[in-house]
C-alpha cells in the first residue's frame, strides 16, 4: 500500500514539474504567422559592403559556410526548431517585420564541437570562442 501511495506521489510531482504546452486548434492558431527563421549570410563581405560595418547579405571575415545540421538527440534542439518553422510554412510571418519572433539559428553546439575538435580547445575554451 505504500509503495503505491510513493508512486502515485511521485507520479503528482512529475505532472507538476513537467512542461505543457497545450495543442488545442486555439492555441495553435494563435502562433500562425507569427515567426521568421533569419537566414544567415553564407557569403564573405567583399567590395563596398566589406568596408560597412554591418551588411545584411554577406559576413567579415567569413571562410564557409556550414548549414545547421543534426548533431544528436542531446545537441541538436536549435536544428529541430528550425526544422519545424521551417518545415511547417503556416508558423511563418509573410516578412520579418510582420513577425513577433525572429529565430537566429546559430546552432552553437554545432560551433562548440568543431572548435573543440579543429583546434584540440578544452571544454571552456571552445565554449568561449563558440
Amino acid at each position: 500500500m505504500a509503495c503505491g501511495l510513493v508512486l502515485v506521489f511521485v507520479c503528482q510531482m512529475l505532472h507538476v514539474l513537467s512542461f505543457h504546452v497545450p495543442l488545442d486548434d486555439e492555441s495553435v492558431r494563435k502562433l500562425r504567422g507569427k515567426f521568421w527563421v533569419l537566414q544567415l549570410p553564407s557569403a564573405r563581405c567583399s567590395g563596398e559592403a566589406a568596408e560597412q560595418d554591418w551588411h545584411p547579405l554577406c559576413a567579415h571575415g567569413a571562410t564557409e559556410n556550414i548549414e545547421c545540421e543534426y548533431n544528436g538527440y542531446q545537441y541538436s534542439m536549435e536544428w529541430y526548431f528550425m526544422r519545424m518553422l521551417r518545415d511547417n510554412y503556416q508558423y511563418l510571418a509573410d516578412s520579418p517585420e510582420d513577425a513577433e519572433f525572429i529565430y537566429f539559428p546559430q546552432c552553437v553546439s554545432q560551433l562548440y564541437f568543431g572548435l573543440r575538435h579543429s583546434e584540440h580547445l578544452t571544454h571552456w575554451e571552445a565554449i568561449e570562442r563558440a
